[in-house]
């Protein structure tokens, strides 16, 4: 029973945990992105998404929230590459 208990509070920490994780990450990349260049390839990449959008709602200050919501959206879209011999 202690072993099943365990596995589920396992499994549940890491559910919770793996998007916190990837959104961080993704955070953290984007605040170095906007930083980089003292700021001109944050705001290169700011202009490509209003261009890609058709709109002017992006500003450099969101970026970080915008690359740490694409780091957990991509996290659901992973893929693994495995190769089998038959």
């Amino acid at each position: 029973m202690k072993n099943l208990i365990a596995t589920v509070l396992g499994i549940l920490i890491a559910l919770l945990f793996g998007p916190v994780l990837c959104y961080v990450c993704g955070w953290i990349g984007g605040w170095v992105l906007l930083r980089m260049f003292g700021g001109s390839l944050g705001i290169a990449v700011i202009n490509g998404l209003n261009t890609l959008s058709g709109t002017t709602r992006f500003t450099p200050e969101v970026l970080p929230t915008i690359c740490g919501t694409l780091g957990v959206l991509s996290s659901c879209f992973a893929v693994s590459a495995s190769k089998s011999c038959n």
